[in-house]
């Protein structure tokens, strides 16, 4: 493990922070809010930032008493990136596009444009949709049986790469005639310096993890401890050979939520404050949608009940972050309103509350026992999360020689330690 440093994303979400009175309701529709998280990331040298989307607004469900307090997620990612890329020199960004409800030329070329202009900065969060929900703001699609959505994901994202190489390809046409797709137009758009985007999959279920030993460059997941997390670690990187790939072709960076001070008290307080600030209805709202069982007539002080049998709503992914949380509800003895609390604080991902010198421990730990190769930081609150992190804990990261102090490469793929991928 010698000489290995970890990699570190953050996501740039609003959504669990907007009763922060440092958060600025109409600055999160401005480009320059944006520019200065950008700047201050990389500034302390992060590998990546991360911009996630949703296609409707969480707990709108037909019929469903959740849909009450609904939040938005944020701005449209690809347009943002695509602005902050003028903005910055080195860091990564990674756009979430949906493949429910965007075909595959579509999201390749409008990938392998942002990478171009970027400089090579750009990743491909895939993700598909949850058909039935966001099909109230877009056209009715069927639903699919699970192993119908795993081969037609496989599919699709085979698809864009080959779309993308043929963007440098002196050949004359271009076609693809599979289960799912027929494609005979290619791209005309010349591969950026790092090849190709990155791809970016989250998830957690045994069939997720084959699909991403096989497509990813990078895996988001929650693990509850470290056990979960090298489990998880060791299944990915051992199914890809087969695939032709080396172990080190992939990066498992679980999510963090870091709270951090000069002492333990005053992260402790700090912790305290926020979980504050957490919305009540907001936060047992959003555990009905994780769960996908509405606990609004239950007593919120009270354990949570017996959930029923899912529905057919419920992907395998989530039904793995369903029991997650209920072994979690158990093992701790929470009441209702304190699962809420807890996973709208960390949306269910590892969490740490204290000193920059211990978050380094923390972390270290994780990567020299092989349970991620670094992670995805979930900042409690914006801006002053992000600035807590670059100026308290990147320091002592660096000074421990588990981060970077400077940028070593132009491209994502650079920073990463991963393979080009040629057009």
């Amino acid at each position: 493990m010698a000489g290995k440093r970890l990699i570190l994303s953050a996501i740039m979400s609003t959504v669990n922070t907007w009763r922060h009175p440092e958060l600025d309701p109409k600055g999160i529709f401005t480009l320059e809010f944006y520019k200065e998280l950008a700047r201050t990331a990389e500034r302390g040298k992060l590998d990546m930032l991360f911009f996630g989307d949703a296609l409707s607004l969480p707990g709108q469900e037909r019929g469903d008493r959740i849909a009450e307090h609904a939040l938005t997620r944020g701005i449209e990612p690809l347009t943002l990136i695509s602005a902050l890329s003028s903005h910055t020199e080195r860091i990564g960004l990674i756009c979430t596009l949906n493949t429910s409800y965007m075909e595959p030329s579509q999201i390749a070329g409008k990938m392998a444009t942002a990478d171009l202009l970027s400089g090579g900065r750009t990743a491909w969060n895939a993700v598909t949709g949850t058909i039935g929900k966001d099909d109230d703001n877009l056209f009715k699609r069927e639903a699919m049986s699970h192993a119908d959505r795993y081969e037609r994901t496989d599919e699709y994202i085979e698809l864009v790469k080959k779309l993308w190489r043929s963007g440098a390809s002196s050949e004359a046409a271009f076609h693809h005639r599979g289960k799912w797709f027929e494609v005979n137009d290619g791209l005309n758009i010349p591969a950026s310096e790092q090849g190709q985007p990155l791809i970016i999959q989250a998830g957690r279920s045994a069939e997720f993890q084959r699909q991403a030993a096989k497509t990813a460059d990078a895996v988001f997941t929650t693990f509850s401890n470290l056990e979960e997390g090298r489990a998880f670690y060791a299944n990915v990187k051992n199914q890809m050979a087969p695939f032709g790939r080396n172990r080190d072709d992939i990066k498992i960076l679980p999510g963090l939520r870091p709270i951090i001070a000069a002492t333990e008290k005053e992260a402790l307080q700090k912790q305290a404050y926020l979980s504050s600030l957490i919305h009540p209805t907001l936060s047992i709202n959003s555990l009905s949608q994780s769960l996908g069982f509405d606990l609004s007539g239950y007593d919120p002080n009270g354990p949570l009940p017996e959930l029923p049998k899912p529905g057919t709503r419920l992907t395998h992914d989530d039904l793995a972050y369903r029991s997650q949380l209920a072994e979690l509800a158990s093992k701790q003895n929470l009441s209702i309103l304190e699962l809420s609390r807890k996973i709208s604080d960390s949306r269910g991902h590892l969490s740490f509350v204290g000193t920059p010198e211990k978050l380094a421990d923390y972390m270290e730990e994780w990567l020299d026992k092989e349970g991620s190769d670094g992670f995805n930081i979930m900042l409690p609150y914006l801006p002053g999360g992000l600035n807590d992190f670059v100026d308290l804990a990147i320091p002592v990261l660096q000074r421990r020689g588990l981060f970077r102090n400077h940028y070593e490469g132009a491209t994502l793929r650079e920073h990463l330690g991963l393979p080009e991928r040629s057009h």
